[in-house]
């Protein structure tokens, strides 16, 4: 998309989409243990262009200057995990739940400093393999 923040709404928009579509590859994006080797390779693959999706943001001074792309999984998991839960009751209501992170991600909208620094990419494995194992015993 020509427009940094549409280019970035419309990847975190459609990534739940795609998620919230198909359970299997919510599983696989979000650390199941599943085809463990080919979620690695594909997040290795994808991995760059959220980086340049994310960076391009930012330069424009859209998205908040704080957010790390490790912070990007964690609102996926987050939002998602609100899609799953509400399937069956308000299967929409992830689209208000993104509305509402969106605008927190908004450059013009910070008005707060992030309490607490963003994950390294050991703890984000960490926290996702955490939730895959969850998954598992539920």
């Amino acid at each position: 998309h020509p427009d940094p923040w549409e280019g970035f709404v419309t990847f975190l928009v459609r990534a739940e989409e795609l998620q919230s579509e198909d359970r299997g590859l919510k599983e696989i994006v979000l650390g199941g243990t599943r085809g463990a080797e080919r979620a690695v390779a594909a997040r290795a693959l994808i991995g760059p262009l959220v980086t340049q999706i994310l960076q391009r943001a930012k330069d424009a001074g859209v998205v908040r200057e704080d957010i790390e792309l490790t912070d990007l999984p964690l609102i996926q998991l987050a939002i998602g995990t609100i899609a799953e839960t509400a399937r069956d009751v308000a299967p929409d209501v992830w689209r208000r739940m993104m509305t509402v992170v969106l605008d927190g991600l908004r450059a013009q909208c910070a008005r707060s400093k992030l309490v607490a620094p963003a994950l390294g990419q050991e703890q984000l494995d960490a926290v996702m393999q955490c939730y895959g194992a969850s998954r598992r015993r539920s």
